[in-house]
């Protein structure tokens, strides 16, 4: 039997109840339990049993490599990497070197300046735009300008601010990032007078870092003699005024995934470049009558808008399609035209609005 075993015995009907004694750890004298904690009390207050507080292992991040460093600040957002470097000198710089910039309301302004920004005064809209285009500049202005993976803004800017604006693109470039993303949409009403998208600061040099680009309510006019970007696989356009579309498409030349939502100018989209790496194509609320474009590893499609000449080259290697259309023709005319185009789609979704007369 162990020490400090509790070992019932039964003698003449009654359970007597013993306690084993273990020798104390200090001095080597045999106790027993119920006085074991008060010797203890006793050694330790003379003195006879040193007691070493235990402190945690606390981490220095200067020890850590550049790389891990780096990849801890990415995990982090612009906003929460500010505040470390509040708290720790060690990381004061640190969100200098944030690869992911991202520009809203909310992480520029405050959380109580969304109501202020979509506000219709027109005087609370202009300090609003003139308060976060400073604030962006700030930071831009102190930030190192390398490494950037992701660049993007989300805020009702329009062309008048195009100086500022251009600024943000040419360091977007000059720190090679991968993403660029500008969304001007304002929340309380559209404008007019759209960003105009500078095409002629990106060259073949410049421009073959960025992988994918996303536009929301600018103008986007690429000049005839436009380089293109040699490594874009993604390209998204919202609510943008389109001209020359074909020539920024055509030397797209490893486009993946291309996305046309909302653009009202758009009538006719005609690419006669084969687009060999296209893979998803999704043209949803255009005004669109015709187009025509060859992309043999075309996969998905997706159409939402009214009755157009659709032809789709080589595109034999579609599986899935989904078409909404809205149009005042019959249903048998807009049944019989969609096997036409996909006679080799493999799952079709297809959601007609047509009126009809009592």
């Amino acid at each position: 039997m162990e020490d400090n075993v509790l070992v019932s015995s039964k003698i003449h009907g009654r359970s007597k109840s013993t306690t084993a004694k273990r020798n104390c750890i200090i001095c080597g004298q045999r106790i027993s339990k119920r006085r074991r904690t008060q010797h203890n009390f006793q050694k330790i207050s003379r003195g006879q049993l040193n007691l070493q507080r235990t402190r945690p292992c606390l981490l220095n991040f200067q020890s850590l490599p550049e790389d891990i460093v780096l990849r801890v600040i990415s995990k982090l957002t612009l906003k929460e990497v500010a505040r470390l470097s509040v708290v720790s000198t060690n990381w004061r710089q640190a969100w200098t070197f944030h690869p992911n910039l991202y520009f809203g309301i909310k992480t520029v302004l405050g959380n109580n300046a969304k109501r202020k920004g979509t506000s219709s005064d027109l005087n609370c809209r202009i300090s609003s735009a003139n308060k976060f285009i400073k604030r962006v500049d700030a930071i831009l202005e102190k930030h190192c300008g390398t490494m950037v993976n992701k660049f993007a803004v989300k805020f009702g800017l329009s062309n008048e601010h195009a100086n500022h604006v251009n600024g943000w693109v040419a360091f977007a470039i000059a720190s090679k990032a991968r993403v660029i993303i500008l969304d001007f949409s304002p929340d309380w009403k559209s404008h007019e007078n759209n960003y105009d998208f500078p095409c002629h600061i990106f060259d073949k040099h410049n421009g073959s870092y960025l992988e994918a680009l996303r536009l929301d309510s600018v103008t986007l006019n690429p000049p005839l003699d436009f380089c293109g970007f040699a490594n874009l696989k993604l390209l998204a356009l919202d609510n943008v005024r389109l001209q020359h579309l074909e020539q920024l498409i055509s030397k797209c030349h490893v486009l993946e995934w291309l996305s046309i939502q909302s653009c009202n100018q758009l009538h006719n989209l005609h690419v006669s470049e084969p687009l060999c790496r296209l893979q998803c194509l999704s043209i949803q609320g255009c005004h669109l009558q015709r187009m025509e474009l060859h992309a043999p590893n075309l996969t998905t499609f997706e159409y939402d808008g009214s009755l157009a000449l659709v032809t789709l080259n080589e595109c034999s290697n579609i599986k899935a399609s989904t078409i909404r259309l809205f149009d005042e023709k019959t249903l048998q005319n807009i049944l019989t035209g969609i096997p036409s185009v996909l006679p080799h789609v493999e799952t079709l979704y297809v959601e007609v609005n047509v009126k009809t007369q009592v």
